[in-house]
């Protein structure tokens, strides 16, 4: 049996293992405008690295999941991990773009199989008042390694040695897969975490299916995929608004916009007790659904520092909102299979949300102007509530989670 110090430290390095991921996911955004001139090729162009890792961050959870589903989550986190670690380094070697775009496809489609086996060794075996507090850990690690990967990766483009960033991420990776691996033969067992006896059917058309019929995790996921369309469109497009009410705004302004991870980093490490005191995690999931309504509203203002407010607010309720429904959905499980199937769909409805969110607030700016953009994200913020209320009020009448599954 291990130890519970032990037990802390395997879960500190599958924590770990989001943050590298991160690292992954966003540490070339600062690089783009290097690429942009590097090859020689427009910023439409450049920003093909990034939409070349998140459209398949969509759709592989599901549409690959049925391959992968075979193999045990461990299994699943060790390949994953490998194959990120590859990738990384040749990233910093090749000097061409289209292979660039190849490696970020292939990251795409790993990254999200490395976070569901996260999400599903870390929930393993943990009753809900755990879920919620280890659920928030890895919204934390999400964070840090999305708001660290930026700074890190502008220093290193600053000080030209961006190669070496990548190759530094690569080896984290095989560090900390080592550090798992040791821990996790004497924690994990393999029955518990292989794909049972429903082998390739985990991610069968009629389970995936079931998913999506059943009120209370249809909702949800629509819910948390308009949640992650708004956060999206807001902070892709809001540079462009400091610019249009700052004549005098410069990168230190641009970097003040992201300041509202640190309480998104705060309020996902409180969402436990913030749950506990303020009656239940369904309430304050709600409650945090109608700040980020309000936050959004705010930033129809032409004041600068009006709208550095709204926007700290407006990360603050939207990574609270996305702890609790991590842990909400995980709850819903009664084994690992549906684990799997349950985090593939978040992540597949979380992502897909961000690849929308990212292109067609864009088009109602650019034709339109603030006011509209503003307006479509706040529409799209209250179809998001309201679906988060009907999965709420759908969950209430459950008997229990095997309701979710018990006709597959």
């Amino acid at each position: 049996m291990i130890s519970t110090a032990n037990a802390s430290s395997l879960r500190a390095s599958l924590l770990l293992m989001v943050v590298l991921g991160y690292f992954v996911l966003y540490a070339p955004q600062p690089l783009l405008p290097y690429f942009t001139q590097h090859f020689s090729i427009s910023k439409s162009e450049a920003g093909l690295l990034m939409s070349a890792i998140m459209l398949p961050m969509c759709l592989s959870p599901l549409i690959v999941g049925k391959w992968f589903s075979a193999f045990s989550a461990v299994t699943l986190l060790h390949v994953s991990s490998l194959v990120l670690a590859v990738s990384t380094v040749l990233f910093s070697l090749i000097d061409s773009f289209p292979w660039l775009l190849l490696l970020r496809v292939i990251q795409g489609v790993f990254l999200p199989q490395l976070l569901t086996a996260v999400m599903v060794l870390l929930a393993t075996g943990l009753v809900l008042d755990r879920l919620v507090k280890i659920m928030s850990a890895y919204v934390a690690a999400t964070i840090v390694g999305g708001l660290c990967s930026r700074l890190v990766a502008g220093y290193a483009l600053e000080t030209h040695r961006w190669e070496w960033l990548f190759i530094a991420i690569a080896f984290g990776f095989l560090v900390v897969l080592v550090i798992f691996f040791r821990l996790s033969i004497r924690y994990f067992k393999a029955p518990v975490l292989s794909s049972s006896n429903k082998q390739s059917g985990v991610f069968s058309l009629p389970r995936i299916a079931m998913v999506f019929r059943h009120p209370v995790t249809r909702y949800r996921l629509l819910s948390i995929a308009c949640l992650f369309f708004v956060f999206s469109g807001m902070l892709n497009y809001a540079t462009f608004r400091i610019y249009e009410i700052s004549a005098t705004a410069g990168q230190l302004a641009i970097g003040l916009l992201y300041v509202g991870y640190l309480l998104g980093l705060f309020v996902s490490l409180s969402a436990q007790s913030l749950s506990q005191k303020y009656g239940g995690a369904n309430r304050v999931s709600m409650l945090a659904y109608a700040v980020f309504f309000v936050a959004v509203a705010m930033t129809m203002t032409t004041s600068e520092w009006v709208l550095y407010c709204a926007l700290f607010v407006f990360c603050g309720a939207m990574f609270l909102v996305h702890s609790l429904a991590t842990a909400a959905t995980n709850a819903l499980a009664v084994d690992t299979d549906d684990r799997r199937l349950l985090n593939a769909s978040y992540l597949t409805f979380y992502y897909g949300g961000g690849v929308l969110g990212s292109y067609i607030p864009g088009l109602i700016y650019q034709g339109f102007g603030w006011t509209a953009f503003v307006i479509g994200l706040l529409l799209i913020t209250l179809l998001g509530w309201m679906c988060l209320m009907k999965s709420i009020r759908s969950e209430s009448l459950m008997a229990s989670p095997v309701d979710v599954f018990s006709k597959l």
